[in-house]
């Protein structure tokens, strides 16, 4: 129906279209009404089908097929059945009013904290360079965090001020082509998504049920349901994702030599630039008022974009992009009473890629980061009694939103002064679970989404959270090194042996859960590949502990590169049978490749990344594999005497990142 109503209505706007038609129904003979159409649109008359005994009837002005006929008298109503346009079911449809239809909401309104407001000169979108990003992530976001100013009208009147009315401006695309965006969405669901995906999972991903139905029907909307109004946020995320399936078409048909290649590149530079413009006019002007965006469509259009700058490699803007998830995240999406399903599934997606994204991040200006800042909001007093560790749990994050949520810096270790084992089994009451949105606490919370989202567990994310946070602080003292105390340092010490035998111990036992599942022949068919996947996340995941926490030579990790290699070979291998392209995510690869010493190794994982990036064209896999034959040069360039037994096995990718300012990102 939808394909048949386009091609009758070409390329003239529904409006023109109803215009000429009026036009040429007041011009014409009566006699010549029934056969009056214009494009889907048409005039019947009923005249032929009056009773004889109304004479007033063949005076009546014909009436438009899209306009329901009203009736006013009991004669009337007699003569509905008599009207050939209702012969027959199959012509209901012309009078439901389909943008309604889509448009209904059964969820609840999502009011914003009373002393919420957006200063729009704060914005992280409006991007700057690096240096100042960084410094401007240690500066107060009080500024940031103000408050609404609430229509009293609307308040009193009982409308939700959520709502956009019919007089508000529509958000429009300045050069969209729909047969264009039809055939990048299309692409978009049956490539490019499961080349996002980092495993096989059996549920679908919010990408596809979230991002692209929010996008479809916002094209609908641009094209032939005009009557409803179209948000900034929600063109953002339609453009977004054009861009990235632009963008991945062009990589996709280079290898091919095709002659399209630059016309589809110009369309992603073109796409993603109006998006930028979309998304900075919805931070400022819908955040708030009448004109407010629903917060799933302005999460959904910062998430997009984010997207977008890590696949492609923009460096500057997926920093900036993550700020802005988290901003938006805490003002809207945790002061909520109820958070919908389909807002903590894109909750779920912004802690991936915040996390995972945070992991291979060292480029932040530690010179004002002090203890202070490196143990949370407030230390324990001197005057307060101190409690006895042996009854005391972890002590519970207090996790802001409101007026004025601290943004965290991954910088920020909540007091814990047990740093035992005793309540890792326990559970997150549910309060706290929805609002770890970074995974501060290893608790477990029976209702989350991670693995039937993304075919890993909460407690692993978290451990790479924890991970890369105790890795933050203890470079934030070595720069500050006279801003040490010997409780802080103490603390330190018994932080890193509780999180090493954490993460030695989850990779074991997954291992062990592995061994037993195979041996048994339990393992689903379908589970294969993930399977193998979790054991490259798992083998990599020590990678990083010892890396970034202990700092051990690379000979000491050789182990732990060759599981993550047995593991993408049996998941290649998997994947190949199965006729599977689906990649899984690079952050494995580049740990274990970047602590690789021998050719064999090293061959391996820089073809896997080659044969990634030829399946994906995902620009982000070169700038990975840059840095990992960067730091292989380098260790080998430092062997003395020409004896590469002697290889100084100094330097890291984290030297590499902060010599050439590189963010490598693997989200």
């Amino acid at each position: 129906m939808s394909t048949a109503l386009r091609s009758n209505l070409a390329s003239k706007p529904v409006d023109e279209s109803l215009a000429e038609l009026d036009a040429r129904c007041k011009d014409g003979p009566l006699t010549s009404i029934d056969n009056l159409n214009v494009g889907p649109f048409g005039v019947f008359s009923l005249e032929q089908e009056q009773d004889s005994h109304n004479p007033q009837s063949h005076h009546d002005s014909p009436q438009l097929a899209v306009d329901a006929p009203s009736f006013d008298g009991p004669e009337q109503e007699e003569a509905l059945p008599s009207v050939r346009s209702f012969d027959t079911l199959n012509d209901m449809h012309d009078f439901l009013d389909w943008p309604d239809l889509f448009d209904l909401d059964f969820t609840g309104s999502e009011p914003l904290p009373q002393d919420f407001e957006w200063d729009i000169e704060e914005i992280s979108t409006q991007h700057q360079d690096f240096n100042s990003l960084i410094a401007h992530e240690h500066q107060p976001t009080s500024s940031i965090l103000g408050a609404p100013q609430v229509n009293v009208a609307s308040a009193h009147s009982g409308l939700n001020p959520s709502v956009p009315e019919f007089s508000i401006k529509r958000a429009t695309p300045k050069d969209l082509r729909p047969e264009e965006a039809e055939l990048l969405l299309r692409h978009f669901k049956d490539h490019v998504i499961p080349h996002m995906r980092i495993m096989l999972v059996e549920k679908k991903s919010p990408w596809e049920i979230i991002h692209l139905d929010s996008a479809m029907v916002t094209l609908a909307r641009l094209t032939y349901m005009t009557s409803q109004g179209v948000s900034h946020a929600a063109l953002t995320n339609l453009l977004a994702l054009l861009a990235i399936s632009a963008q991945h078409l062009s990589a996709q048909q280079a290898g091919q030599g095709t002659a399209s290649v630059s016309h589809w590149q110009e369309v992603a530079n073109k796409t993603i630039d109006e998006a930028k413009e979309n998304l900075q006019l919805s931070l400022r002007n819908e955040t708030r008022g009448q004109n407010q965006a629903k917060y799933k469509e302005q999460l959904s259009a910062i998430i997009a974009m984010l997207a977008f700058a890590t696949l492609y490699d923009k460096q500057q803007d997926a920093r900036a992009y993550m700020i802005d998830a988290e901003r938006l995240l805490r003002l809207r999406g945790l002061a909520k009473r109820n958070i919908s399903r389909k807002a903590r599934e894109l909750h779920h997606v912004y802690t991936w890629m915040r996390i995972i994204g945070e992991s291979s991040y060292v480029l932040r200006n530690y010179q004002n980061v002090g203890v202070n800042a490196a143990i949370g909001n407030k230390r324990q007093s001197a005057n307060e009694p101190r409690r006895d560790a042996n009854n005391l749990g972890p002590t519970e994050p207090q996790y802001q939103v409101g007026p004025n949520p601290r943004l965290d810096d991954f910088l920020r270790l909540e007091p814990r002064p047990s740093d035992s084992d005793v309540d890792d089994m326990a559970q997150k009451d549910r309060e706290i679970g929805l609002h770890d949105i970074h995974l501060e606490d290893t608790r477990q919370f029976a209702e989350t989404m991670y693995m039937e989202l993304y075919g890993i567990s909460e407690t692993w994310l978290s451990l790479v959270s924890q991970t890369t946070r105790l890795a933050n602080v203890m470079d934030s003292l070595n720069v500050n090194k006279e801003r040490r105390d010997v409780e802080f340092m103490e603390l330190l010490e018994r932080r890193k042996q509780r999180l090493e035998n954490m993460v030695c111990s989850f990779a074991a036992m997954d291992r062990r859960a592995a061994e037993l599942s195979t041996s048994s022949g339990t393992a689903r068919t379908i589970e294969g590949p993930r399977h193998h996947m979790v054991r490259a996340l798992n083998a990599a995941l020590v990678i990083l502990f010892y890396r970034r926490i202990r700092k051990v030579n690379a000979w000491i990790l050789q182990e732990h590169v060759d599981n993550v290699i047995r593991a993408l070979k049996d998941f290649e291998m998997l994947c190949q049978r199965a006729n599977i392209e689906e990649p899984g995510t690079p952050w494995p690869a580049f740990l274990a490749g970047c602590e690789a010493l021998y050719p064999a190794q090293r061959e391996y994982l820089l073809g896997y990344l080659d044969r990634t990036f030829t399946l994906t064209g995902f620009t982000r896999l070169e700038t990975a594999r840059t840095c990992m034959v960067k730091v292989w040069r380098r260790r080998d360039d430092s062997a003395e005497g020409g004896d590469k037994r002697m290889r100084d096995q100094v330097w890291t990718w984290e030297h590499i990142s902060k010599e050439s300012f590189l963010h490598v990102l693997l989200s």
